[in-house]
């Protein structure tokens, strides 16, 4: 098995996919997908990421960021709608490169508060 099918399923799993589930995808045991997981993650550094058992790409988080620069540039029109005036808003701090910036350093300081800095980026 190489690392090249474990890619294909986390892009059919669209981005986010547990380790566990990769035996039952691959037909071969967790031991060799952990392998081959941990083999994704080094050939491909800051595109794909292994944190508490599941692989997760950068396209997944990019997607992910954009869903919440949608949803916070709703908040903020509708914020602004009911209050009668402009607010603070999202401004341009609602971009979604801000939201995936600030979303990995979320997740990567809870990964580094959970697993003992054991998740990599």
């Amino acid at each position: 098995m190489r690392d090249a099918k474990v890619a294909a399923c986390l892009r059919r799993a669209g981005g986010r996919l547990p380790l566990v589930e990769l035996p039952a995808l691959l037909g071969v045991d967790l031991v060799h997908c952990e392998r081959q997981a941990r083999a994704l993650v080094q050939a491909s550094p800051g595109d794909v990421f292994e944190a508490q058992g599941e692989l997760i790409t950068q396209q997944y988080f990019d997607g992910l960021a954009a869903e919440v620069n949608e949803m916070l540039q709703v908040w903020a029109g509708a914020r602004r709608t009911t209050s009668g005036t402009a607010g603070e808003g999202v401004g341009g701090r609602g971009s979604a490169r801000f939201a995936r910036k600030k979303m990995l350093q979320v997740w990567t300081d809870a990964m580094r508060a959970t697993s003992g800095g054991a998740g990599q980026r």
